[in-house]
């Protein structure tokens, strides 16, 4: 089965709500009330239909108070989807058949921040709204999967200790029959997992009938863009035993129908997690990040240097890492999986907080000669870029644990002396004079140095995508609530004479 590699995936900026305990259900939009013909209508053909949210913290906090860990846990990633989550999940339940559950996967953070709003549901639906603990799926996949413990323990570890979006991935795949109490096949099921974000930013869309019919109605087994007949017949004779749907450029909706355990089983075994090195640094990576920041809890003061800077080095995942690891660059069109869901989408990315550093447009475009990268000047100012985002990086992780907590403080006071636009600003300079020299013809120095400041610090509105580096540090700065130093276009001058001096000497240790 060959791999997919997704298409440009579009981020979503949205603004504070208040939370869900002051949310009624005026809050769920009219799409629910005029789109319950459409939820009876798609789910008519299953008697045994489940919706499935999946949301774990990937922290496991310590007992100290003193750290001023956040007490909120947005489900959705935002607070504007954590204010709408559960009122929309009331709202479905409220306008669909009773044949219909919705399961909440969790872990007990998620759970205990949420309780009110998850006992207001529970309260109103009963059975139809189950709460279940990423631990209960966890340990029925050890049961079903005896010889992949080791892999589903590095996959499912992310889940309260490291990158939840890796364990939600798989649990798609594979959990959502075997990760539960087995269900009755004699007539095939239905099981569908949606994101939380693509879930309500679909609800609100003007396409939201396109996403009622993705959740819960019978889809094609062609994708529009394939023909191919064998490869119909094959699906054509699954369809019943089991077989699987999504969008062609992403996993955030993945629907099964599911009337044979043993051929899912198989599949969940070969496809998955037979394809998965459990070893691997990008899966391990942001599990370690995560201990070791713990450990900065009882470590000595002597020793805190250094388990800081071998912290840094755990978690090197670059984001498409994880698209095509777990992700959906992970599982293609087959026998088992069609491509054909079509419905509004959207993500928040709310696992990776660096993805504009390191996904963005790179460090070195504000230079035309690109060989400049290559120089110890050129060389000097990537590289206290590349250690600053791997502090920002982990400094996003351990504000989780609490502002206050020993790592955290560490990681925001290097912040605050090593911002590279200003420790390394002789470096900076250095190199925008002798790209000048090289490609700055029919430009006088001081519209050189205009340009050159704009490329560092503009980007157009609203495209974040085309942000230069400088732009997008600056917002995680802002983020994390450490200062950021502007860039003025007066501090790109020419280096002096003195100047080249010392920066010659700081970086080669000579005298020139």
């Amino acid at each position: 089965m060959r791999l997919f590699f997704p298409s440009l995936i579009v981020l979503s900026q949205l603004c504070f709500v208040p939370c869900f305990s002051s949310a009624t259900p005026e809050d769920a939009p009219s799409h629910f009330d005029s789109g319950a013909h459409a939820f009876a209508s798609h789910l008519a053909h299953t008697h045994d239909a489940t919706l499935d949210f999946f949301w774990t913290t990937g922290v496991t906090l310590s007992d100290n108070p003193s750290y001023a860990p956040d007490a909120h846990v947005y489900v959705g990633g935002t607070p504007a989807y954590g204010a709408k989550f559960f009122p929309y999940v009331a709202s479905l339940l409220e306008h669909t058949p009773a044949h219909l559950r919705v399961r909440f996967v969790c872990d007990g953070r998620t759970q205990e921040a949420n309780r009110a709003a998850l006992d207001e549901v529970s309260g109103a639906f009963g059975t139809r709204f189950e709460i279940i603990n990423i631990e209960d799926v966890v340990a029925r996949l050890h049961d079903v999967f005896p010889e992949k413990r080791e892999v589903l323990g590095a996959v499912f570890d992310n889940a309260t200790r490291g990158n939840p979006a890796i364990a939600s991935d798989i649990y798609r795949l594979i959990g959502m029959y075997f990760g539960h109490a087995p269900a009755d096949l004699s007539t095939p099921i239905q099981r569908t997992y949606c994101d939380v974000d693509t879930f309500i930013h679909a609800m609100d869309a003007s396409g939201y009938e396109k996403l009622i019919e993705a959740l819960f109605g019978v889809s094609s087994l062609s994708n529009d863009n394939l023909f191919d007949d064998a490869l119909n017949k094959l699906r054509a004779a699954n369809e019943d035993a089991f077989m699987m749907w999504r969008n062609n450029t992403g996993n955030s909706l993945i629907k099964m129908r599911l009337g044979q355990k043993d051929v899912h089983h198989v599949w969940c075994q070969d496809v998955v997690l037979n394809r998965i090195d459990p070893t691997q640094d990008w899966l391990l990576g942001r599990t370690k990040l995560h201990d070791a920041i713990r450990a900065f809890e009882t470590c000595d003061d002597a020793d805190k240097e250094d388990l800081f800077y071998k912290a840094l080095g755990h978690d090197k995942a670059e984001p498409k890492d994880v698209i095509d690891g777990t992700g959906p660059g992970f599982t293609d069109g087959g026998p088992h999986m069609v491509m054909s869901l079509n419905y509004p989408d959207t993500c928040t990315w709310a696992w990776s907080g660096v993805q504009g550093l390191k996904a963005g447009k790179p460090v070195m475009t504000f230079v035309a000669d690109r060989s400049l990268a290559e120089s110890f000047i050129g060389w000097d100012f990537k590289y206290s870029c590349e250690v600053y985002t791997d502090v920002v990086n982990a400094a996003l992780q351990a504000k989780r644990f609490g502002v206050l907590h020993p790592f955290t403080q560490y990681a925001l006071d290097y912040l605050k002396n090593n911002n590279p636009y200003t420790a390394n600003r002789d470096s900076l300079r250095a190199l925008i004079w002798d790209d000048y020299e090289v490609s700055g013809d029919g430009y006088s120095p001081e519209k050189w140095q205009r340009d050159r400041f704009l490329a560092l610090t503009w980007g157009p509105r609203d495209v974040s995508k085309l942000h230069p580096h400088y732009l997008h540090l600056k917002s995680v700065l802002e983020k994390l609530g450490a200062p950021f130093e502007e860039l003025r276009e007066e501090e790109l001058s020419p280096l002096s004479a003195e100047e080249k001096l010392a920066l010659n000497v700081r970086l080669t240790g000579e005298d020139s």
